[in-house]
């Protein structure tokens, strides 16, 4: 005898409240998901932006130190103009002095030694008449050169019958035995300059003015 069995009764049913579950956690899943896109969106957007605006404030800020910058580069040139300018004018107005220039004259004539230099009445001269202009312009001294380019006259004594620092500079000294101002170069004295103690140094930074007289 075989038994009969309903085909309900064969058949298993899952309980509701686990289907409810399983489903309730796909939703969690997928929202979960959505809002991690969204949030990664939002990030890329926001880093993007970011990036844009830095990119914009390099490119204005460039901008500005490139106009500063040019700003400044004219005024520096405009203020060196006035000086080189100023520095020619008091060149001119020293050698148009026929006091000055009739002091080169007898200074030349003395026979070339240091000692026959420094006892000369014109190197007095010459301190009477450029000491008080180089006080007024704020030069710390003055020298002349005879044609050899030797220093034959100086505020300070110590540099008569050295050779002149200008040498070292060929454009400059050419331009000076031409008849033309010039301004040299910056570069290190090899003759001795005043410190403000009073004391004399060589390899001082220095620049020199230099104005043709014969």
């Amino acid at each position: 005898i075989i038994p009969c069995l309903h085909t309900d009764t064969m058949t298993s049913k899952l309980p509701s409240s686990n289907i409810d579950a399983t489903t309730e956690k796909s939703k969690k899943t997928i929202s979960n998901v959505v809002l991690w896109g969204i949030a990664l969106t939002i990030t890329l957007v926001c880093l993007s932006l970011v990036s844009c605006a830095i990119k914009g404030i390099k490119a204005q800020t460039e901008k500005d130190l490139s106009e500063t910058l040019k700003t400044t580069l004219t005024m520096a040139n405009e203020a060196l103009d006035i000086w080189y300018n100023e520095r020619r004018a008091d060149g001119v107005t020293l050698t148009s002095s026929e006091k000055l220039v009739s002091a080169v004259k007898k200074q030349l004539m003395v026979p070339p030694l240091r000692e026959a230099w420094l006892s000369s009445p014109a190197l007095a001269e010459l301190d009477a008449i450029l000491k008080p202009v180089m006080t007024k312009h704020l030069y710390l001294g003055y020298v002349v050169l005879n044609p050899d380019g030797i220093i034959i006259a100086s505020l300070f004594k110590t540099n008569v019958g050295m050779q002149g620092p200008i040498l070292n500079q060929s454009d400059v000294y050419r331009k000076a035995l031409n008849g033309e101002f010039a301004i040299s170069r910056p570069f290190i004295s090899e003759v001795p300059i005043p410190l403000r103690s009073g004391k004399f140094n060589l390899s001082e930074p220095s620049m020199l003015t230099v104005t043709p007289i014969l």
